[in-house]
């Protein structure tokens, strides 16, 4: 188990946005060096990717991570 502050999400979810989910896996290894592989940090980004942080907005200017299913 691990917790994520607002800004580790917000380092993350950048990373999806720009480079996709492996881009993303590569972050969350970073700040978290827990992860030994990418299987189980994949399954951590995904659910990260898909968190709303408090006052976030959506819509066209800020779209929603893709689906992985």
């Amino acid at each position: 188990m691990f917790v994520v502050s607002e800004q580790e999400a917000a380092l993350i979810q950048a990373a999806w946005h720009r480079g996709g989910e492996l881009a993303a896996v590569a972050e969350l290894r970073r700040v978290f060096p827990i992860f030994q592989g990418n299987e189980r940090a994949a399954d951590a980004v995904r659910m990260i990717a898909g968190w709303r942080c408090a006052g976030r907005r959506t819509g066209p200017d800020h779209p929603d991570p893709p689906s992985s299913g």
